[in-house]
């Protein structure tokens, strides 16, 4: 990857004492791109940085009530924010759609660099990262390419995005399917699915040969979404790491990082 220059915009907008905590956005630009985050700030000593990736959604409740509680627990965390990605465009371009694939390392770099600068932050601080959905599909690829990463932990995340993209029944990226196999004059989502496998270089199956962190995966058995099929892939691809498969189907396996964020901080904790 090529070296990122940046410019840091940063923004307080809510201070809360009750909490002994500190809430301010932030901004920092890459070549054209601005990327945004949201960063809880502990009164008390930080122990380490969190990096949490927001779901398809966008950042809701889920992204910001695991930031108060982290925080609260001597974690600086940054809500890194959606950023444009070529799923969106409704003239999708492979050669772009390929392109995207670093967005969430060149985010999270950027980010954690205006972060340190601002609080000037020892840049030895212990970093770790969780997402679920396409969070964690992002969270995997920043453990794969940002070797400052300590551990990670990520929820019903999956590779082999050609099967992904040919699969999911998740609206956006139906609806970026429709609009890319119109662009390249597909029928049938087999079809679209080998088109994929031969133009796409990157996926998190190839990325995480990289990792050299410790990473939580967790599986959902009933997923249609992030296919289980695809999450199965990544258990098996990627180095050997820590596994738990657990009943559920996507949403309810999004929320286990919300219900399991006792055991996530326990997880990392370990790591410090």
């Amino acid at each position: 990857m090529k070296m990122i220059t940046t410019l840091f915009i940063f923004t307080l907008f809510s201070i809360s004492q009750v909490w002994s905590q500190t809430i301010f956005n932030i901004e920092a630009k890459s070549g054209d791109e601005t990327y945004k985050g949201i960063v809880y700030k502990p009164e008390k000593s930080i122990k380490a940085v969190m990096l949490i990736s927001a779901t398809i959604g966008g950042v809701d409740a889920l992204e910001e009530k695991n930031a108060d509680y982290f925080s609260k627990h001597g974690y600086l965390v940054i809500i890194i924010c959606p950023f444009k990605t070529e799923i969106y465009n409704p003239r999708p371009q492979t050669t772009q759609l390929d392109a995207d694939y670093f967005k969430p390392v060149i985010a999270a770099t950027v980010l954690v660099e205006a972060v340190d600068i601002k609080l000037k932050l020892k840049p030895t601080l212990p970093l770790f990262a969780i997402g679920a959905s396409q969070g964690g599909i992002y969270t995997i690829v920043q453990a794969s390419h940002f070797p400052r990463i300590r551990g990670s932990w990520i929820a019903v995340a999956g590779g082999d995005l050609p099967h992904i993209y040919s699969q999911s029944v998740i609206k956006p990226v139906a609806e970026f399917r429709k609009n890319h196999m119109r662009e390249l004059k597909i029928d049938g989502v087999l079809h679209y699915e080998f088109y994929l496998q031969q133009n796409l270089k990157n996926d998190p199956l190839v990325s995480c040969q990289q990792l050299r962190s410790p990473v939580m995966q967790v599986i959902a058995k009933h997923d249609d979404v992030v296919p289980t099929e695809s999450q199965e892939r990544l258990a098996t691809e990627c180095p050997p790491h820590d596994v738990m498969r657990i009943n559920m189907n996507h949403g309810s396996g999004t929320l286990t990082l919300y219900v399991l964020r006792a055991k996530i901080k326990e997880y990392f904790d370990a790591l410090i």
